[in-house]
């Protein structure tokens, strides 16, 4: 049960902090005025008024580690798909394979072995 839910967690992190910088997660961006410096190198304000203390100020403080979390995030997704394909892919071959146990076929060339799969599968 616990492993179907797994891939939610490749979804919260766009949701969060959006998909690249086109679209806004739920976070989304701070404002222009909210930056000291030129657009290629910008730096939150700091200050006691509400600009420093805006809580997206941490997003840009962690820039870093939020991008290194965008990786790991697709690779692990990648891995569980991959998990989830090769499961797939096992459980069909038991299930061919106990299908001509049960029909009591041997050895089959690639001709009948498809011909074979696709009467266990009505195609």
């Amino acid at each position: 049960f616990l492993f179907a839910l797994l891939p939610t967690i490749g979804l919260i992190f766009p949701i969060l902090f959006g998909i690249g910088g086109e679209y806004e997660g739920i976070l989304g961006l701070c404002k222009g005025d909210h930056f000291d410096g030129a657009d290629s190198n910008k730096k939150h304000k700091s200050g006691d008024d509400d600009i420093g203390k805006c809580f997206r100020k941490l997003l840009y403080d962690n820039k870093e580690l939020i991008d290194i979390m965008k990786y790991i995030n697709m690779l692990f997704s990648f891995i569980l798909v991959t998990t989830v394909l090769l499961v797939f892919v096992y459980i069909l071959s038991k299930v061919i394979k106990y299908e001509r146990i049960k029909s009591g076929k041997g050895k089959m060339n690639r001709k009948e072995y498809i011909k074979y799969c696709k009467e266990v599968f009505n195609l």
